[in-house]
């Protein structure tokens, strides 16, 4: 279990970083851009944000599905979405190559004037398993990513915006993933500091573990912002 490093604005009088993270998001959920045009985060949470989900997860011990990670859990999160999502493209691509062909068969049919209740039944059958496919698929993602946000909001001591108070992570998961995983993975790493990382199970490279001082301080620090918020 770990930490990854905070984002940090200065440093105490004994030199330790003052943490800027607590109480509300390090940047704004359109910031995408700010870590440059080439960096992980952002292709990442364009192309295959489920993979980076997975590198948040990593970072902050979590299960693919956002909960608390078993003690004896040793898959990586990044690796089981990224096998999610390969799994699924295949799932949905094979479905879509048998809609092709029996909605082509079935244009020829009644072309011929051959078209059967049969062939109709299997186009539709083949609809439905699609479309079910596709919505659990959206389902099961938008509640890892709510979840893990959710984790996130209160690990760090963040208030939902007062426009979808109490669906905000429900919200912004189903409507705009792409910004709320980028978001996520801005504020759970320093990347002033540490460069993004396309391959590891973190998004960050091994110099990135925090030392025993980090996490204590980081322990201490939302302790305190807590019962300031209580």
């Amino acid at each position: 279990t770990f930490d990854v490093p905070l984002p940090v604005e200065s440093t105490d009088a004994d030199g330790r970083p003052v943490l800027r993270s607590w109480g509300e998001w390090r940047d704004g959920l359109c910031d995408c851009c700010d870590v440059g045009p080439v960096h992980p985060a952002l292709w990442y949470s364009i192309c295959c944000r489920l993979v980076l989900l997975g590198q948040i997860q990593s970072r902050l011990n979590l299960s693919w599905t956002g909960g608390s990670k078993s003690a004896s859990g040793r898959t990586s999160t990044c690796i089981t979405w990224l096998w999610v999502s390969i799994a699924s493209y295949i799932i949905i691509s094979i479905l879509t190559f048998i809609q092709a062909a029996l909605a082509g068969k079935k244009i020829a049919d009644e072309e011929t004037g051959h078209a059967t209740l049969e062939m109709q039944a299997e186009l539709a059958v083949v609809n439905a398993a699609s479309s079910a496919f596709a919505m659990g698929f959206v389902v099961l993602s938008v509640i890892a990513l709510s979840r893990t946000r959710k984790r996130i909001r209160h690990k760090y001591s963040i208030q939902e915006g007062e426009a979808c108070v109490g669906c905000e992570d429900v919200c912004l998961s189903l409507w705009c993933s792409c910004c709320a995983v980028g978001q996520m993975a801005r504020h759970t790493a320093d990347y002033e500091k540490y460069p993004g990382s396309w391959c590891s199970e973190t998004g960050l490279p091994p110099k990135a573990l925090p030392s025993d001082e980090m996490v204590e301080l980081t322990a201490r620090r939302g302790s305190d912002k807590a019962s300031e918020i209580v």
